[in-house]
This record gives structure tokens, C-alpha cells and sequence, in this order.
């Protein structure tokens, strides 16, 4: 159905609103662009209006606009609607305060850009490479998010208190944890040391542990907050790199589905990404594995799993649920 003249018409006066703050400037250029080029529009380009129209009244932004134009809201039908209250969704990351620990590289890395691209403020933890922290954050200040690199040992309680402090004085209180930090010996169980068992499960899963109890209080206090774990397909099937690995990935999603029955009441979301042959150096490095065990015939890549952590960023329905993202390696 085109977009009509009465419409056209109606949009510009939604525009003249928007050009009396400069706050939605930005807004204004992005109506101009989609919707003012083109009279005859086709129907998407209704849909589209539709969408960036539910976003601006869901954020509270355009009362008096549409009172001014009070016929444009009917021209908007229920389905319509329904599709731009879900795509507003991607809005609520605006100005949130992301940790994500392990996020200098790989799939930390990816999720902390992916975060900022929808909106948040980032803080990349590292342990040991503050180079490789410093280009992430790089990254994201191109994107015109603010962004802290922190250096912590997550899997000790004092270092995961300064670093919390830290984040809350730089950039604010957080709002979304992604826990993803974690390390990756292959051995065979007769060979795994106790200090090794012992490192492995420290390091992916008691740092799990500190660092959510570390910055719960504060999410419950605002009743809203996102805790993302990364786990593995190996919680699932054993996997390739060893029974020590396996634990305490498994433990993950026990921590996991624990987390979210008890924050399901206080606006907090607790959800797991299970992730197999991600093509990052922890994988690379791995001589038993190849893209050959994967359905799909190749690895995954590191923004598969970035944009799941978004969804479960912006999603307020779904908790103590654990996402696979493998290629087909195990489904369910």
C-alpha cells in the first residue's frame, strides 16, 4: 500500500515536532531519509514508519507530537505496532553499562563491540593483555560509546571488587555482565593434575560466581539487569578439550538456571550462550578439532555468538535459558 499524501503530510509535522529538540535531531534526519524521499513509498517503508513511531512513543518522546497529529497513531495498524514494540526492544541498550570480563579478545572482544553498537557503555576486562583491551575500547569509542579497559584477576575476590568499584566510578553502574572470561588445557583424564583441575574450575566458574555476586546488588536495587554466562557445547556432549573443561562448563549452566530462578522477580535476566568451534585462538590452537566435526563444514565466528549475547541484552522475556550457537555439532 503506498505511503499516502495525508501521511506524507503528517510525518512532516512529526519532523517539524522533532526539530524543536535537539535531542532528536538525529531522529528527525532518520524520518527525512526513510519516509520524506519518496511520496508513493512502497508498504515497507509504512512498516518501517510504523516501527520508528512505537520507538518514539515507548521512550516517551513524542506525546505532544502525536497530539499534534492525532490521526497519524490510527493509520498505524495492530500488527504494525506489534512488530515495532519488538524492534524497539534494540532501543533499551541506550546509555547501559556493560562488564565484560575476558574481553580483550576473541569472543569477549566481539560481544563488548556488538554491545556498544547497540548502545551500551563498555568495560573490557582483561588479565594480561591491556594491549589488545585497549584496541577493543579503541573500537568502541568509534562507535561513540564511552568504554573503560580493566584489568582484573575474576577469579579473585579483591580483584573482582576493585574492578566492579572501578567500572562504577568511571563509567556508572552496571547494568549487564557478561561473564566470559575462562581458560582451556586440553588433557586426557589420566593426565590432569589436581592443580589443574583445580585453575580450571577456579577460572571459568568460580569467577562466574564472584563476579555476578559482585554487581547483583546494585541491578536489584534498579530492578533491571542482564547476566549473560558463557558456557560450551562441551556441558552438553563432553567435548574435545577435557573432563576438567567439561565441569566446569556444565557447572555454568547450573549457576545459571540457579541465578535466574532466584533474580526472576527483580527485573534480572540469567541466561547461558553454549558456543562449539568458535574460530578463535582458544580453537585454533586445539589440534583436535577441525571444521570437519561441524554439520555445517566450518567454524563459527565470533559475531554468531555476538549477536546472541545482544539478544539476550535486549530481551526481557527469556531467562534460565542456555542458547547453542554450533553449527549443527548438537541440537536439541
Amino acid at each position: 500500500m503506498p505511503l499516502s499524501t495525508g501521511t506524507h503530510n503528517r510525518v512532516r509535522l512529526l519532523v517539524d515536532f522533532f526539530d524543536t529538540t535537539p535531542l532528536l535531531s538525529g531522529l528527525t534526519r532518520l524520518i527525512q531519509q526513510q519516509f520524506l524521499t519518496n511520496v508513493e513509498g512502497k508498504r515497507s517503508n509504512r512498516v518501517r514508519l510504523s516501527v520508528l513511531l512505537v520507538r518514539c512513543w515507548a521512550c516517551g518522546w513524542v506525546s505532544a507530537g502525536l497530539g499534534a497529529v492525532p490521526t497519524l497513531g490510527r493509520e498505524v495498524d495492530s500488527s504494525i505496532f506489534g512488530l515495532g514494540r519488538m524492534m524497539s526492544s534494540m532501543e533499551s541498550l541506550t546509555d547501559r553499562i556493560a562488564l565484560v570480563t575476558g574481553g580483550s579478545r576473541g569472543i569477549g572482544a566481539a560481544i563488548a563491540v556488538a554491545l556498544a553498537r547497540a548502545g551500551a557503555d563498555v568495560a573490557v576486562n582483561y588479565h594480561q593483555r591491556a594491549g589488545a583491551a585497549d584496541a577493543v575500547c579503541a573500537e568502541i569509542a568509534k562507535l561513540g560509546r564511552k568504554a573503560q579497559a580493566v584489568q582484573a584477576d575474576v577469579s579473585v575476590v579483591t580483584d573482582v571488587k576493585r574492578m566492579v568499584a572501578d567500572v562504577e566510578t568511571q563509567l556508572g553502574p552496571i547494568n549487564i555482565l557478561v561473564n566470559n572470561a575462562g581458560i582451556a588445557k586440553p588433557r586426557k583424564l589420566e593426565e590432569i593434575a589436581e592443580a589443574e583441575w583445580d585453575e580450571t574450575l577456579t577460572v571459568n566458574l568460580k569467577s562466574v560466581f564472584l563476579v555476578t555476586q559482585a554487581v547483583v546488588g546494585d541491578m536489584r536495587k534498579r530492578k533491571w539487569g542482564r547476566i549473560i554466562n558463557l558456557s560450551s557445547v562441551a556441558a552438553h556432549t563432553g567435548g574435545a578439550v577435557g573432563p576438567h573443561y567439561t565441569a566446569s562448563k556444565a557447572g555454568i549452566i547450573g549457576l545459571t538456571h540457579s541465578c535466574a530462578a532466584s533474580l526472576v522477580r527483580d527485573g534480572i535476566t540469567v541466561n547461558a550462550i553454549a558456543p562449539a568451534l568458535i574460530e578463535t585462538e582458544m580453537v585454533t590452537k586445539n589440534m583436535s578439532v577441525s571444521p570437519a566435526l561441524i554439520p555445517m563444514g566450518h567454524f563459527g565466528a565470533v559475531e554468531d555468538v555476538a549477536s546472541v549475547a545482544v539478544m539476550l541484552a535486549t530481551n526481557d522475556y527469556m531467562t534460565g535459558q542456555t542458547i547453542l550457537v554450533n553449527g549443527g555439532f548438537y541440537m536439541t
